[in-house]
């Protein structure tokens, strides 16, 4: 599937073909692999997650904030300092369960961690879930220091 940049909202848009400049210049690397997603584009995701072909969670067609143009999937060498960056342009990190993704909150909606769009599928065994929760947790612990010094850099370069 082609990655769509051109149908994000304004703002998410100017994050998106910047971020891989700014990330550099921060010390990591970055790669968007997923922007705008069409009903149908989301529904093959849904129904390969279903199946358990898909290591990511993939919110039900219809209820994606991917197509609203609001959200991205990003891969990173350093996942706390993208979080970071990407908090404090106003983005909200989908969390351990679902690392990648970064969306743009909903007005008076629920948060992203309350939201139950996206199914359960079969679960995993204890062993499996403890690992990958694990692996999320050592991956945040890692994240660059002077929080403080790094919001107000990133927000000089993306606005």
């Amino acid at each position: 599937m082609a990655l769509n940049l051109s149908r994000l909202v304004p703002k998410l848009k100017t994050i998106a073909w910047n971020l891989p400049r700014v990330a550099a210049s921060q010390g990591f690397q970055v790669r968007i692999t997923s922007g705008w997603r069409s009903y149908q584009t989301q529904m093959k995701l849904y129904n390969d997650w279903y199946r358990g072909l898909s290591k990511y969670p993939v919110a039900r067609p219809g209820t994606s904030r991917h197509e609203k143009g609001m959200a991205l999937d990003i891969l990173s060498t350093n996942t706390g300092a993208l979080v970071a960056m990407l908090n404090s342009v106003g983005l909200v990190w989908g969390g351990p369960a679902d690392p990648i993704h970064f969306e743009i909150p909903a007005v008076g909606g629920p948060r992203l961690n309350e939201r139950a769009s996206v199914s359960p599928r079969p679960q995993a065994s204890f062993a499996e879930s403890f690992q990958s929760s694990s692996k999320a947790i050592v991956k945040l612990a890692s994240w660059i220091p002077n929080p403080l010094g790094l919001a107000a850099s990133i927000s000089q370069l993306f606005w």
